[in-house]
């Protein structure tokens, strides 16, 4: 403060705001200023002025705070998850009930938008993410399909109210495999991805001033799934049944510092989130024309989201303390509704929009368009 007082909205850091000798026995009428009280950093000889105290509450708020901000991280990778699997099954919804040879390989490309909007609970945080997937796989017999994705998403997340945000690059690879007999199918996938965490921002008030203190960090992202269903006919056009997938994700974000070596520089210890969800619900697939429609509703159960801490300290002291982070809610809806039609003789495009419901902590709504061509 004494060094750099503009930055704090002050004037004086050196000469007492109150001309009395105790701030015990100072009024407005007794200072030197009529704004010293906003100006100064002390009133006496050793106690804050209005303003002086409110650069430390702001500073101790700050450094409270920062861990809360900071355990976003270890959520947004679930959410690249989540756009890695809309963008996989709509390629398999487009290609539900129509023929294909075996030992042929189909190629596909995918962008997939997604915006999470969370509660004042995390002071209304929100993720953009926009991912793209391309992918080929193959039917390698009359029941068997096996394939490989590639994934890279840009997800823009804000820690809400201005008070900073990050960014992360995440590149992910999923190896997948089907397996249908008449009416029902299962399948099974599993996949890694690499955490690029880049211009992580703090941003909060001292005093009358504002500071920033940011830095970067790395990470890795381990996902696998096993689903299947069951197919009933409704008619020659309609079908529909259940539907169940079992997800397991594993999320670490590695220890960094914030660059710097001011007053308020952090460090953060690792993270590691870990997720296990169940997917239960109903589907349905059909005909109209040459438009083919399809929706899925599944109630979401996460079984695995413990109370998690981040633990963190001064980049300028020793010594570290831990805070409770965000809780993700891990109980609730989730809708996608969808279709595909040929584009040509060879080309299939498909589209669908998904959404949560009943979501404590905020819901989130996707998009997904893709096409799909043999080679």
């Amino acid at each position: 403060v004494i060094a750099n007082p503009a930055s704090f909205g002050l004037t004086n850091v050196t000469t007492p705001a109150c001309t009395t000798a105790s701030a015990l026995n100072c009024t407005a009428a007794t200072l030197v200023a009529p704004n010293a009280g906003q100006t100064f950093a002390f009133a006496d000889g050793v106690h804050p002025t209005p303003a002086g105290h409110q650069v430390i509450a702001d500073y101790a708020a700050a450094i409270i705070e920062a861990p809360q901000k900071i355990g976003l991280l270890g959520e947004a990778p679930l959410q690249v998850e989540q756009a890695n699997f809309r963008a996989i099954d709509d390629r398999m919804w487009s290609g539900l009930n129509t023929p294909r040879p075996q030992n042929k390989f189909d190629a596909y490309a995918v962008y997939d938008y997604g915006n999470y909007d969370h509660s004042g609970d995390t002071g209304g945080s929100d993720n953009q993410l926009n991912s793209v997937v391309v992918g080929v796989d193959m039917k390698i017999s009359d029941q068997m399909l096996a394939g490989i994705a590639l994934g890279y998403t840009e997800d823009k997340g804000s820690f809400g109210n201005g008070g900073g945000g990050f960014k992360l690059n995440e590149a992910s690879m999923t190896a997948y495999v089907g397996y249908g007999s008449g009416p029902w199918y299962v399948g099974a996938s599993l996949g890694g991805g690499d955490l690029d965490f880049r211009n992580i921002r703090r941003s909060f008030a001292l005093g009358g001033g504002n500071r920033t203190e940011s830095g970067d960090t790395r990470g890795t992202h381990l996902m696998g799934r096993v689903f299947g269903g069951y197919w009933f006919n409704a008619s020659a056009a309609w079908i529909h049944g259940p539907f169940a997938r079992l997800t397991y994700q594993q999320a670490k974000v590695d220890a960094w510092s914030e660059a710097g070596t001011s007053s308020s520089a952090m460090t953060f210890g690792k993270q590691k989130r870990d997720a296990l969800t169940s997917s239960l619900g109903w589907q349905v697939s059909g005909s109209i024309g040459s438009l083919r429609p399809f929706g899925r509703v599944t109630w979401e159960k996460d079984y695995d989201n413990d109370d998690r801490s981040v633990r963190a300290g001064l980049v300028s002291m020793p010594g570290t303390f831990s805070i409770p982070v965000f809780k993700a809610d891990d109980n609730y809806f989730l809708f996608n509704v969808g279709a595909s039609a040929d584009l040509g003789s060879k080309l299939v495009g498909f589209v669908s929009v998904g959404a949560t419901a009943s979501k404590d902590d905020g819901n989130y709504q996707a998009v997904t368009v893709g096409i799909r061509m043999p080679l």
